[in-house]
């Protein structure tokens, strides 16, 4: 598990990483904590066989997966779709290798 930490439109996130690959794919859990440290929500970003580059997002070590799927959070939380997960309490499962 890796302690991570973002901000998004001004606003300092604590970020939980840990793996979690299923039968198709390598991927990560971000769990998202607020200044408080209450847990907001998370979501997993997989690899998934349908979308490009499937082969080699799944060489791609924990700490690569790791920057990627953090730079994909600050831009999915900036999101009405995150938003909007998040009030109506689901978790997203997001495929890291589509662009």
């Amino acid at each position: 598990m890796s302690n991570l930490s973002i901000e998004v439109e001004g606003k300092k996130y604590e970020i939980k990483a840990t793996e979690k690959s299923n039968s198709w794919g390598n991927g990560l859990k971000l769990a998202i904590y607020s200044s408080n440290k209450e847990l907001i929500n998370s979501i997993s970003y997989m690899c998934h066989p349908e979308f490009e580059n499937y082969e080699v997002f799944q060489q791609k070590s924990f700490s690569e997966l790791q920057a990627i799927a953090m730079s994909k959070l600050a831009t999915d939380m900036a999101t009405n779709k995150y938003k909007q997960a998040c009030s109506n309490g689901l978790e997203l499962v997001l495929p890291i290798n589509k662009n």
